[in-house]
């Protein structure tokens, strides 16, 4: 997965689950890894990585209030 894919599927998680997109981007690490597919589990250990980074830094990323 390309660094911009990475940062779409994050930005698209944290739009769409808010506060719990790194959780369920961990929950589905979890499950590739279970399920021993290495392409998925590099794919969102990027995603969760990028979720963390922009949340840090809260570059583009609307805050989400309920």
């Amino acid at each position: 997965m390309h660094a911009t894919e990475a940062r779409d599927m994050a930005l698209s998680m944290i739009r769409c689950y808010g506060m719990r997109a790194q959780a369920i981007a961990s929950e589905r690490l979890r499950q590739s890894r279970g399920e021993g597919d290495a392409a998925a589990v590099d794919a969102w250990e990027q995603v969760r990585a990028m979720i963390w980074e922009l949340r840090r830094t809260e570059r583009l990323v609307p805050r989400v209030t309920h």
